[in-house]
């Protein structure tokens, strides 16, 4: 096998309108450098991490999980940004505090902080 070095993945989430998947990141949970091609495939990225988007005309929901420093300020802003929660924030018996919210076309975007510290 040919050795490679692997560089960040950059996920690509399924979004019924690639301009409304943007909005959501950028508006709600504070990415940046949006861009659009045509309306079928975009992109923003917030500290070093990339998403894109995938216009399809019925998305499949897929799921992001992010590590950060602490849930519970980003957990506060979500709730006020009024952003749909399907799992609210709490202590895993596994060692995260987490919880995960749903984006306008069904994906799921979860952020945990390790309790460790």
């Amino acid at each position: 096998m040919t050795s490679y070095t692997l560089k960040q993945p950059i996920p690509v989430l399924q979004v019924r309108d690639v301009q409304e998947g943007l909005d959501f990141f950028c508006q709600k949970l504070g990415f940046g450098e949006p861009w659009n091609h045509e309306g079928e495939y975009g992109g923003a990225s917030k500290d070093g991490q990339h998403i894109h988007f995938m216009k399809k005309e019925k998305p499949e929901a897929s799921m992001i999980y992010n590590f950060v420093d602490s849930a519970d300020g980003i957990y506060e802003s979500v709730q006020a940004a009024g952003i749909e929660i399907v799992s609210p924030i709490a202590d895993q018996f596994y060692g995260m505090r987490e919880f995960t919210l749903k984006d306008p076309s069904g994906n799921f975007i979860g952020y945990a902080a390790s309790l460790k510290g």
